[in-house]
């Protein structure tokens, strides 16, 4: 008898295993109010555009729904194994146009733990207050999705939140409801309320389970309560671009496990205050955004160790002092800016040949003496070290930085030629060595090759541009902007292959004669931006027929009538030439001119 029974208990228990295994099909009511919502809304691919942009796969998940299928099925739904409800709605890049007010059937998802609506377009919707009935959820996305209008206090409802992503512009979060918000929503780990307008001071009492909290350009002010540094779990901290909220650093250990690895504290004003060694202390940080902070002082020692470290920008502030010769950290950098401070001493050659870094940005400082030799790097695409006080010769070991989009040396003091190893750096974009002391011939030759060259600005230099070593070298169609200023320079042939040019500067030479006819020919649908001035040219060969916005040709040798500037000049400099008779009545339609006419001295 018992061992029947057991059978009998086991089959029961078999019979039960199975069925709690088999996933309950949707609800016949959820699959209603879904198709019902999906008649709301209209699919537009514009609407999720910048989904492409950030490399997310965008469509309009929401045509395949229909009732033949079971909702469970359906693109971005999914519902509970056990019980079939709709537990999780995922519509983030869908191409949604619509509306979500007040009647929607989206609020009889009443079991929803999850819902994203991000990076769609409902730009006549508020915020509704139903949203608050979704007492479920522990998750809600409703970023960039052109909402508008406050954010209703029902959102502080949902005690069960653990993100709450509202970035939006025209978002409003009044400052009473943001108190309530921090103080309800107790089980937060992520809240995002960037761009939302918020015009507050910051509260004092944050969820103690916060990882990342990111109120960045929200209309912030006030004191930035020391408490939000301590917060135990927190990995990421964006209190940017607000309206200068002040504050101070922890001296001591920041938070218990130190585990901040992002920083983003941009136009936080730090007036009369320094970067405290404790910033040592956050061994895991990775990025450290601090730009127009008001820093003052030296930048900490214990910075220049921390090993994750990937991303630091201090620029626009008032840091003082050198830069360690020697470093054990900075293995991970990729990008470094300390651009706007009044740091001083020599640039340490291990700036050049950290593993990770791509770009290096040092401008604006009093940095001196002479750069070392570089050392191979393939991982450097940027330098901008302009605006210090750096001399010596350019090194031609420079080619060892063999992947460089753009070098930027202007307002230097460097010396002696330009090296000639510039020719194998194929991947500039952009070399800015003007207003130093570099001397000598340069030949066009070295520019040819660098076939994806966007600007060359060489001007207020004593270089002469050559063609001596081929005669037919000239430079690369890629450049549109061209700075040649006190160059030398005789004649334009080597623009010929120039046939994008959109900026021109070659004032200061030696040019005779005519504008020549391939250069109207090239520029007639590029130029904006022409400076001829000063040299010895006779005549300006019909120059009023390119689409000009600035043209300075004064200091020549012009002769004949006045030119008469295209219609879309806004400056047009032709004094002390040798132009003769009446200034033509056109010039009253030249209404963009305003003051930036120059025609005495003919």
């Amino acid at each position: 008898m018992s061992y029947r029974l057991f059978l009998l208990a086991s089959f029961f228990l078999c019979q039960l295993a199975f069925s709690s295994s088999i996933p309950h099909l949707c609800n016949k009511d959820e699959s209603i109010s879904l198709v019902t919502f999906k008649k709301s809304l209209t699919i537009d691919p514009s609407a999720s555009a910048d989904c492409d942009y950030s490399g997310q796969p965008y469509y309009g998940k929401i045509s395949s729904w229909n009732m033949s299928r079971d909702c469970c099925s359906w693109d971005g739904v999914i519902c509970d194994e056990i019980t079939g409800h709709v537990v999780e709605l995922d519509l983030n890049c869908s191409q949604l146009v619509g509306n979500i007010d007040s009647n929607s059937s989206l609020f009889q998802l009443s079991r929803l733990q999850r819902l994203n609506h991000s990076r769609n377009t409902f730009s006549n919707s508020h915020i509704s207050p139903l949203f608050g009935r979704l007492s479920s959820l522990t998750h809600l996305d409703l970023s960039y999705t052109s909402l508008s209008g406050q954010i209703p206090s029902e959102i502080s409802h949902l005690s069960k939140l653990q993100s709450l992503h509202l970035l939006n512009y025209d978002i409003q979060l009044g400052p009473h409801n943001f108190k309530i918000l921090l103080q309800n929503l107790t089980q937060l780990r992520l809240l995002d309320l960037r761009l939302v307008n918020i015009s507050s001071t910051i509260p004092p009492k944050f969820s103690s389970h916060l990882t990342t909290l990111r109120l960045g350009d929200t209309d912030l002010y006030g004191i930035i309560p020391e408490r939000i540094f301590h917060l135990s779990n927190l990995k990421e901290l964006d209190l940017s671009y607000n309206d200068h909220p002040s504050g101070y650093f922890p001296t001591t250990k920041w938070n218990s496990t130190a585990s901040i690895e992002e920083l983003y504290l941009s136009q936080v004003d730090f007036s009369g205050s320094f970067l405290p060694e404790s910033i040592g202390y956050l061994t895991f940080l990775r990025y450290v955004m601090l730009n127009s902070c008001n820093l003052s002082g030296k930048i900490p020692k214990s910075l220049w160790d921390l090993t994750r470290l990937e991303h630091l920008d201090l620029k626009d502030n008032l840091l003082e002092g050198s830069i360690p010769l020697f470093t054990s950290g900075l293995q991970n950098l990729s990008y470094l800016r300390l651009l706007n401070n009044l740091l001083n001493g020599v640039i340490p050659s291990w700036k050049f040949s950290l593993p990770s870094l791509s770009k290096l940005d040092l401008k604006d400082n009093h940095f001196c003496g002479q750069l070392e030799d570089f050392r191979y790097n393939s991982v450097l695409t940027h330098i901008d070290l302009g605006h210090n006080q750096l001399q010596g010769y350019l090194s031609e070991s420079i080619q060892k930085l063999v992947n460089l989009a753009s070098i930027h040396l202007e307002h230097n003091q460097f010396q002696g030629p330009l090296p000639k190893s510039l020719q194998n750096l194929v991947n500039l974009t952009w070399l800015d060595l003007s207003s130093n002391n570099f001397s000598g011939n340069v030949d066009v030759s070295i520019f040819s090759n660098l076939k994806q060259l966007f600007l060359l600005e060489l001007s207020h230099n004593s270089i002469s541009l050559t063609n001596e070593n081929n005669v037919n070298s000239t430079l690369p169609e890629s450049v549109e902007s061209l700075g040649l200023s006190g160059c030398e320079i005789r004649e334009l042939d080597f623009l010929r292959s120039a046939k994008q040019l959109s900026y021109l500067d070659l004032s200061n030479n030696k040019i005779q004669g005519r504008i020549p006819d391939f250069a109207l020919s090239n520029w007639m649908n590029s130029m904006s931006n022409l400076n001829l001035s000063h040299n010895m040219l006779t005549s300006s060969n019909q120059i009023h027929l390119l689409p000009l916005l600035d043209i300075d040709l004064q200091s020549n040798f012009l002769q004949g009538p006045l030119p008469i500037p295209p219609p879309s000049v806004q400056l047009f400099f032709m004094s002390k030439n040798n132009l003769t008779g009446e200034i033509p009545s056109s010039f009253c339609n030249l209404t963009l001119l305003e003051s930036r006419i120059r025609i005495v001295r003919n």
